[in-house]
């Protein structure tokens, strides 16, 4: 065509078109992926539905299809994450951003499996016969490898079945099973938020139970983790070190500290406030469920000779907020700095343990022993389980008796004992 010239004076005051930057391409991208997924998974939902097996209307055809799914795990997933930052749920934000990013891997695994290993291998056997379509062919399976891959960032709902998950925890066999109940649960999570949103069917739900064959369902598992505690020799050995080392001397006092104070736990330590502590008593929340309960209560406990001495001995400087000297003055008590400065403090006091215990010959302890301990002790002195729950500041009594094992478990040990004795087995 013909090209006009144009003067300078009609672009005047006019902004510049500039290209786009980078990141948003990447976004744009990745946006695309996700609304190709969506279509996807309309398409199978579709297929799926369009079977003469299991006739229907065009109504009920309609209203199966509104229900597929129209956000991706990664946006809901998206939205956990900032929900749980809103409530400064630090440690739990971690898990979940932990259990994506396994899903993430598990799935890439997938697509490098059934395609890189199988179709891979063939047309390299084809390369060898020196035949020019074969290379034309690896050129566009690698092309076509590599889309995949950027597929595999992004999963979608119908993808998480009974049996994908299942793959998914027996592909984390070297993870404790602790650790893999905390992923599932997490993902479980999410599932629930777009079941609640009206993203998901409620009959594609992979989690539960089911005697059904055709309709499996995954059922989460947990391991119960005994904690035997000190023995009352072992104990009254921790009681008596002593060491020329600070770091470890402070380690066991802030261990006898969290026995003092109910077995609250490093993080409630750290962030104990002076408006916490009267003359008489030590009231503080627990930081862990304070944001997360419909109703939060005050743990409270009576302040003795051990508390006030320990108090005194690692005062904070004056014009701190804080009781205790973990934490600096201008450091916020909810931010996620300061949760990790706990986690980091708490690390340390773990590793001072381990080095206290190997040199008196002990079991090796942590700070979260303390706790086993004080509610074995409690439930060995006449306390009942109520009162410990009470003093643990736990909702549910479910929790109180996963610290109550300790006990029964040594007085079934105890009794054993005796009872083995009476059958008179003597070493000739």
């Amino acid at each position: 065509g013909k090209f006009t010239k144009v003067k300078a004076e009609d672009y005047k005051g006019k902004p510049r078109v500039k290209p786009l930057p980078q990141r948003l391409i990447s976004q744009l991208q990745n946006d695309n992926i996700i609304l190709h997924e969506k279509l996807k998974g309309l398409l199978e939902k579709a297929q799926e539905l369009n079977n003469f097996d299991n006739c229907k209307t065009i109504a009920e055809f309609k209203d199966e299809i509104n229900h597929t799914l129209s956000y991706t795990y990664n946006e809901v997933y998206e939205k956990r994450i900032k929900m749980l930052e809103k409530n400064e749920q630090w440690g739990t934000r971690d898990t979940c951003r932990s259990a994506f990013r396994q899903l993430i891997m598990y799935k890439r695994g997938l697509i490098e499996k059934k395609s890189h290993s199988e179709v891979k291998r063939d047309v390299i056997k084809e390369l060898q016969s020196k035949n020019k379509d074969s290379r034309v062919k690896l050129v566009k399976y690698d092309a076509e490898y590599w889309n995949n891959l950027k597929k595999a960032n992004t999963i979608t709902f119908y993808e998480i079945t009974a049996d994908f998950l299942t793959g998914f925890s027996k592909w984390l066999n070297d993870v404790e099973v602790n650790t893999i109940s905390n992923y599932m649960r997490e993902i479980k999570t999410i599932y629930n938020i777009a079941v609640d949103s009206g993203l998901v069917k409620l009959s594609n739900y992979p989690f539960g139970r089911s005697n059904n064959p055709l309709k499996k369902k995954y059922q989460i598992q947990d391991e119960q983790v005994d904690k035997e505690v000190l023995s009352k020799e072992n104990w009254e050995k921790l009681m008596a070190y002593s060491t020329p080392y600070p770091a470890r001397q402070k380690a066991l006092d802030m261990f006898k500290l969290s026995y003092a104070l109910h077995g609250a736990n490093t993080n409630d330590m750290c962030k104990l406030l002076k408006t916490d502590v009267s003359e008489t008593h030590v009231k503080f929340f627990r930081k862990k469920t304070r944001k997360t309960r419909k109703r939060v209560v005050k743990r409270t406990i009576t302040r003795d000779e051990s508390i006030n001495f320990l108090f005194m001995k690692y005062a904070s400087p004056v014009g701190s907020p804080y009781v205790l000297d973990l934490l600096k003055s201008n450091e916020d008590s909810d931010s996620e700095y300061t949760h990790k400065r706990c986690k980091g403090i708490n690390r340390n006091f773990n590793r001072s343990l381990e080095r206290i215990c190997e040199s008196i010959g002990i079991p090796r302890i942590s700070m979260m022993w303390a706790r086993h301990q004080m509610s074995t002790d409690f439930r060995e002195n006449g306390g009942t389980l109520e009162q410990l729950n009470l003093v643990m500041g736990h909702q549910s009594m479910k929790t109180t008796k996963g610290y109550d094992h300790s006990l029964p478990n040594q007085k079934i040990q105890d009794l054993t004992k005796t009872m083995n004795k009476g059958l008179n087995i003597k070493n000739d």
